[in-house]
């Protein structure tokens, strides 16, 4: 197959617009500038910037980093094999492993998706600011208030959570994010075995071993031990309860 390799300029002055290379390969080993490319491989060794639309039918390899100032639309495959900006590590299988940075999208279709972290949680609107790990009671003045023995307990406020529902409603001091189920650090004093299920303390918000029969009152299970009379954070299993 016929390869067009350019080696040379920033700009180019004396070619077309339109550049057709449908057939070909296409490979650029420095920044060049023109308006529209229609190609089916593209191979990049540098930076690419796009100040327009981007359409490729076939398959887009990046070993640097791409920008652009509009849309990129893929219809193949897209395989990022370095690190750039904030992603700070890429596996041998091209994978993301950690990545500071955020991806914005209408609707995401897929097979299956992977988190780091473990809970699917949603903002509720808070009547106060409410620490992360401590049981919660839906009600107060607003959506959520700090749990008491007056009020019960519904569910705890997520750390860290993997599914984030209703994420533009408001910041964590207004509208923390509450596991509806998933693991979550919780916040918790007393004798605790691994596995103990947990309820709420004599303290507004957090959770010690349950000693009833009962799970009428019980809001999740401890998954490590604990042994302290003064306040710590572990981890749990938790599910919201409605009732």
């Amino acid at each position: 197959m016929p390869s067009l390799v350019y080696y040379g300029l920033d700009s180019v002055d004396n070619l077309p617009s339109t550049i057709p290379l449908t057939d070909r390969e296409f490979s650029i080993t420095k920044a060049w500038t023109f308006f529209k490319i229609i190609v089916d491989n593209i191979e990049i060794n540098e930076n690419m910037s796009i100040k327009g639309d981007a359409s490729i039918t076939g398959s887009l390899t990046v070993n640097d980093l791409v920008t652009t100032n509009n849309d990129l639309w893929v219809k193949g495959d897209l395989y990022v094999n370095s690190t750039s900006m904030n992603q700070s590590t890429v596996n041998e299988n091209g994978q993301i492993i950690n990545n500071g940075g955020n991806i914005y999208a209408g609707e995401i279709m897929g097979l299956s998706f992977a988190a780091r972290y473990r809970d699917l949680a949603e903002r509720f609107e808070a009547d106060k600011p409410i620490p992360k790990g401590s049981l919660v009671a839906f009600g107060g003045e607003k959506e959520i208030t700090l749990a008491t023995k007056e009020t019960g307990v519904n569910a705890i406020v997520a750390m860290q959570p993997a599914l984030k529902m209703n994420e533009e409603s408001g910041t964590d001091e207004t509208h923390p994010f509450i596991t509806w189920c998933g693991r979550v650090p919780c916040r918790v004093i007393g004798k605790i075995k691994k596995f103990d299920k947990l309820t709420l303390s004599s303290i507004p918000g957090v959770a010690t071993a349950s000693h009833s029969n009962s799970n009428l009152n019980n809001i999740a299970i401890a998954l490590e031990d604990y042994y302290s009379d003064k306040e710590g954070l572990i981890e749990v299993i938790t599910q919201a309860k409605l009732f």
